[in-house]
């Protein structure tokens, strides 16, 4: 639990709402603790450098648990995921525009990792790939 409160820069301060999270996922979703902290591991420290709160990554962590991805795999599929969006090529850029939406890192931080997935399913671009 200190590594995931370290990772979202909490400190101890944040340990209560590091459980009570932790919690929350396991039990909404496939996902066990332990698998979360092992995924938390990888994810953690790019969603906060994203300003991702601890909720919206345990969230997505919960989603890819409900497909079968946990603990390492899914924490390192999340943190690619968001850095792939967050620091997009130019030719991802152009495809982006094509399907009128504008996603990097400033974007991700302002609307959050659900949000921003959520664009990107709402434009079509996922039914193109």
């Amino acid at each position: 639990m200190t590594g995931v409160s370290n990772g979202f820069c909490m400190g101890v301060e944040g340990m209560s709402r590091v459980s009570d999270t932790l919690s929350w996922t396991a039990s909404h979703s496939a996902a066990r603790i332990s698998e979360l902290a092992e995924a938390l591991k990888n994810a953690a420290p790019f969603g906060h450098a994203l300003g991702q709160p601890i909720e919206e990554v345990n969230a997505a962590l919960g989603a890819l648990a409900d497909v079968q991805i946990r603990g390492a795999d899914a924490g390192t599929a999340l943190r690619m995921v968001m850095l792939g969006l967050a620091t997009s090529t130019a030719q991802q850029q152009k495809v982006f525009k094509e399907f009128g939406i504008n996603i990097n890192q400033q974007t991700m931080k302002a609307d959050g990792l659900t949000k921003t997935l959520e664009k990107l399913k709402a434009s079509g671009i996922m039914e193109a790939a």
